[in-house]
């Protein structure tokens, strides 16, 4: 909170990611208020994901799916009634652009995130700072070859081509143009090496987005154009 008092005091500009573990379920309206009381304008939330705990079945803080579809709709129904436009929450505001038509901007949402790159301490390139814990995932040394020559190296391509086929089971959801499929990590992570897995809070976004369609009026998604 000091650091935060200080980047208002010279107004620097500063946004709030959140991670709500399973700990922070109980309390949606506690969490609002220090939000509002605090005057925080751009924010998101994103649930704790420990995949290895997840797998192995053992204690983890990550909080479970249903539960967190219940927690997010409460977040999001004291957000859509306290009505400030001052504050953002980007997860919400990304939905309700997809009701509208628009592409949402997150890239967790969009399903493939070889856009985005992670430069480790050692110059290894990874698909986002997500995989540098995973070295199988880097596409090579920027120490040694040059940016333009990784991205059109093959193994750059073949991981694009992976991320996007892990969509498959997914064609068919009627919720894929705003979710994309689930972020590609938690599919690669949890899977062991897997982008065709299963996303971790899938049934976390239906649900939002079914909860948030309903506030909206929205009684059955239809399709609606896509904004480029």
């Amino acid at each position: 909170m000091s650091g935060i008092k200080l980047l208002r005091e010279y107004e620097v500009k500063f946004g709030l990611l959140i991670v709500v573990s399973k700990d922070t379920l109980a309390y949606p309206d506690d969490l609002f208020n220090w939000i509002v009381g605090n005057q925080f304008e751009r924010l998101d939330l994103l649930p704790c994901f420990e995949p290895e705990s997840i797998a192995n079945e053992s204690d983890t803080l990550s909080p479970p799916s249903d539960q967190l579809s219940v927690f997010l709709k409460q977040m999001f129904d004291l957000w859509w009634k306290h009505d400030d436009p001052q504050i953002k929450v980007r997860t919400f505001r990304d939905v309700l652009r997809y009701y509208l038509g628009v592409k949402p901007g997150v890239c967790s949402w969009q399903g493939n995130c070889s856009w985005i790159l992670s430069v480790d301490e050692t110059g290894n390139v990874f698909p986002c700072a997500r995989f540098n814990g995973y070295p199988e995932t880097s596409v090579g040394n920027i120490t040694s070859r040059s940016l333009d020559n990784l991205l059109s190296d093959k193994r750059y391509k073949s991981l694009r081509e992976r991320m996007l086929e892990g969509q498959h089971e997914c064609q068919s959801c009627v919720w894929l143009p705003a979710c994309g499929g689930g972020c590609p990590f938690a599919r690669y992570a949890l899977n062991q090496g897997n982008f065709g897995g299963p996303y971790y809070f899938c049934e976390t976004r239906k649900k939002l987005f079914a909860h948030i369609g309903q506030r909206m009026g929205h009684r059955r998604r239809i399709q609606l154009p896509v904004a480029t």
